[in-house]
């Protein structure tokens, strides 16, 4: 009886030596590479002093205009080469005979796009390309968030220009939630 306990205890030793064992397990969750950027995260830091020299009378509308067209003229270098998020309306730039695109344009609203005159700003436009293409079944009044490597320069898109494009590695319905800001 005694035999059978010690070649059973070699047995456990010999299993357990056989089967690795993870010393430590963590419960805290892994930091993400993926940074969630929103619109204004696509334009520079406004400058206070303009804006408290605007209200106080000392900077004119039309010295309050050049500045906010240097403002959404201006890209934001340090996105390049990072994986970003974000959320906003895509529009099909070319469209294959089996209904897919693989060019986009990403806006904030829908209705910056359509309902308006106004040349867009570059930095208020993504151009968006996904490889492996995606064929839009919704109506363009669908939201998608869209993940991918951000690149920063001057790229063109028909009616207007941008400084960024977004090489996505994922694109998925985003439904807006009560309340949500854009």
């Amino acid at each position: 009886m005694i035999r059978k306990l010690l070649n059973l205890g070699f047995l456990a030793v010999v299993i357990s030596l056989a089967v690795p064992v993870h010393a430590s397990v963590t419960t805290e969750p892994v930091e993400s590479v993926v940074q969630i950027i929103d619109w204004t995260s696509l334009t520079p830091e406004l400058d206070p002093k303009v804006y408290g020299k605007y209200r106080a009378g000392k900077l004119s509308q039309s010295d309050l205009r050049v500045y906010m067209d240097s403002f959404y003229n201006t890209p934001r270098p340090e996105l390049a080469g990072k994986e970003v998020s974000l959320t906003g309306y895509l529009l099909p730039q070319n469209v294959y005979e089996d209904g897919t695109s693989n060019r986009f344009i990403l806006v904030k609203k829908i209705s910056s796009w359509t309902h308006t005159d106004q040349k867009l700003k570059p930095n208020q436009v993504l151009l968006v390309e996904f490889k492996p293409g995606m064929k839009l079944n919704q109506t363009t009044r669908v939201r998608y968030r869209i993940t991918g490597i951000m690149n920063v320069g001057k790229y063109s898109v028909p009616a207007t220009e941008t400084f960024y494009r977004l090489d996505a590695s994922a694109i998925k319905v985003n439904r807006r939630k009560f309340n949500e800001k854009y």
